[in-house]
Order: C-alpha cells, then structure tokens, then sequence
C-alpha cells in the first residue's frame, strides 16, 4: 500500500507536465516493430497454422524435462490469434501445445495503440491425463537488447520499502561491459528493500520495465562484452510438476518504449499511460487522493487493541483531521510473546478485541471512513494455527 500511496503521490504531482507530453511516431513505430516481431511474428519463419514452431525466439524462457524452452518450442504446435480490445489495444494470443505430454504454454499480450506499450503474462497448464515433466527456471522476461556505438547502458531505478529514510529513493547505475546486477525483494513482499520499477537509458532513447507480480520475484540485467544486454524476469524460484487440469501463470511483464535522451520526460509518458490504462475509475471519474491513518506504529509489537484504536480515531477527529481510511496493521490477531510477525492464526485476538474488528469498523464508518485490514495469508509463524491444522500448506511444514 505504501508504493500504491508514493505512486499515486508522484501521479497527482507531475499531472500537469504529464499531460504536456505524448508519444512520438518514431517510438509507436518501436514498440510496434517490437510487437509485430514478437507476437506476430514478421521477423521469423513464420510456421503454417498448427505445424511446428521452427525459427520462432520466444522473449521468455523456461526448462522443461531438463530441456531447455529454445529446444523444447520446436517441438510444439504453434497457434496465433489476433483481436481489437477497443479502439486503443490489440490482443495476441500465442498457444504453444505439446501433445506428448499435454502441456499447453499460453501467452497473452496485449499492444496499445496510443501509447508505446506492450505487456503480456505466461501461462502453463496441464491439459493432459499424467503430471508433467519437471517446469523450473520460469522467465516471463528473457530477451537482448543491443545499444549503437557510442554511450552505455544506463539504469534508473528506485529502492524498495525496508521501513527507512532511503526507501523508495531513486538511484542510477551504469551497466558497463560484463556487469550483471540482479535485483529480488525480501520476504515475499514485492517492493520489500527491491523495486520492480525500471528505465533503462541507452544512446538515443530507451526502455522502461514493469514486473507486475504481488509475490517474489527476481530480475537480471547482463551486459555482454560488446554491445548486447540481456534481461530476464520471473518469479524468482520455479522447481514444479503440474497435475492433470493445473495451471499456473507468471507475472505480467510490461515493455515501454521511448526515444531521444531526456529519462524524465519518458517517466510523465509512462505516468499518462498508467493515468489512461491502468488506475481504477470508480464511477467513471479518475481517483482522488486518498488519505490513509494507522496506529500500529505507535505501540509495541504492533500489539493494539479496541480501546487504542478509537483512542487515536478520536485525537484524529478532535484535530479535524480529515481522513479516508483507518488502516488496521499487524497485530490484531494473537501474537503472544514475539509480537506482530507471528502471523498464521488469521482470527481476532479476542483479549484485545473482545467485540471484534466490527467494533473498530463501525466507530470507523461513523466517521465517514472505510477500513482496511491487513494480513498475510502466504506467511505462517510456526505453531500457529495454519501450521498446526494444515501443514501440508506450508513448505517445509511436514
């Protein structure tokens, strides 16, 4: 929530030189060169509708049977499909079907027509009668990209949230001849210390990447020796079987491209697209600032409780502090003797909250403001009740 606050934040703020800029012909030509490549296919062998897809390089990878997915592609049938979406996006569809062993990698994409943006997510099902194959090292990201002779690769990126003064500050890096630098959140949350925000600048313009993905995830950029850059994304540890009719996906990747070699001025493009495609319209009408309170930080172990809630509700009425959202953080369910992190028993300390998280809702709305209540259904304390009830849920639990 605090990267949606700073980004919404940055949105409202650059709103007017936002708007002052718009996408050149030159980088809808990019972005559509790169999609008609990728998604359709202009640059490759193009296979007859159902034969095998030889001479096509994927922008992902993955291993699959202790093959490599350069490898094991040619030996599936490729399908391609086309669609308006509406006047600004067109969607592909590409399904790469294995009939030996029933695995059916479906790419969705999506190109939009009034912004220099392409995005698409993975997916892998099972559609036949047995488990598959081992599916491991999943990269819903895996291309190159080459600079011209002059200049160098220049990365633009921000820290992650780690709870002090630098998090989310932007900081720059140059990716000189064989660097690799390799970027992953902490703790499954994923803006935790990482950020899976990126403009990589380059001679003459360049290209931003999005990770779209609430869990961990991992990034690589690797220079060559010459002029080349590869780059991969993915969800950082893939090592599975899938069931008869299981299917997974990856996280949605976005490529933004941009000319000439002002960074700033293709951040305010990237933000009209986010403005246009992506943030919710409630009603109909864009998003206002919202403001958000919490108390959890003021007590220890995040150990709150009805009467402390209201307590700070009320210093925040009293002060007319005006307020959208009460935030209930970590804590409200028993978290005896270490405090908020032992999380996994998913109910309302009832010592604390005899009457419920109701009690604090209803003393909320009679404000005029909504609650929200935060948990981590994916992190589980030992001896807590998911690990005592179901640990076949919890990796390392049996």
């Amino acid at each position: 929530m605090r990267s949606l606050l700073v980004l919404a934040a940055m949105a409202s703020l650059s709103a007017s030189r936002a708007n002052a800029v718009a996408p050149t012909a030159e980088e809808m030509a990019e972005a559509r060169h790169w999609a008609a490549a990728k998604f359709e296919g202009f640059e490759a062998a193009k296979p007859t509708a159902g034969q095998p897809a030889r001479g096509i390089e994927p922008f992902f990878s993955f291993n699959y049977g202790g093959k490599p997915s350069g490898e094991f592609l040619k030996t599936c049938t490729l399908m391609r499909a086309k669609q308006s979406l509406d006047a600004q996006r067109t969607q592909y569809t590409l399904r790469y079907a294995h009939p030996a062993t029933g695995l059916l990698v479906r790419c969705a994409a999506v190109e939009y027509r009034d912004f220099p943006a392409v995005e698409w997510t993975l997916y892998f099902k099972n559609t036949g009668d047995k488990n598959t194959p081992i599916l491991s090292a999943m990269q819903a990201l895996d291309c190159r990209f080459q600079r011209g002779n002059e200049g160098e690769f220049v990365l633009h990126c921000h820290n992650g949230d780690n709870c002090v003064p630098e998090s989310y500050q932007p900081f720059d890096m140059t990716l000189t001849p064989n660097a690799v630098k390799k970027f992953a959140p902490v703790g499954g949350r994923p803006t935790n210390v990482a950020f899976p925000y990126y403009n990589l600048q380059m001679p003459g313009g360049g290209l931003m990447l999005a990770i779209g993905w609430p869990g961990q995830w991992a990034s690589a950029f690797i220079r060559d020796a010459g002029r080349g850059l590869r780059i991969t994304a993915g969800p950082e540890l893939t090592h599975l079987y899938l069931k008869p009719g299981e299917e997974i996906r990856t996280p949605l990747i976005v490529l933004f491209f941009w000319r000439g070699d002002d960074a700033v001025r293709a951040q305010n493009l990237w933000r009209r697209w986010m403005l246009a495609h992506n943030l919710p319209r409630p009603g109909g009408k864009p998003l206002k600032p919202m403001y958000v309170f919490c108390s959890g930080g003021f007590f220890e172990g995040l150990k709150v409780s009805e009467a402390s809630e209201k307590q700070f509700i009320d210093v925040l009425s009293r002060e007319r502090v005006p307020f959208d959202y009460w935030w209930m953080d970590a804590g409200w369910y028993p978290c005896d003797p270490i405090g908020w992190p032992k999380v996994g028993t998913w109910e309302v300390d009832a010592k604390r909250f005899p009457k419920g998280i109701r009690a604090v809702s209803d003393y909320v709305h009679s404000k005029g403001a909504k609650l929200i209540v935060w948990f981590e259904p994916e992190r589980v304390h030992a001896d807590t009740w998911l690990a005592q009830n179901h640990p076949e849920w919890i990796y390392g639990g049996r």
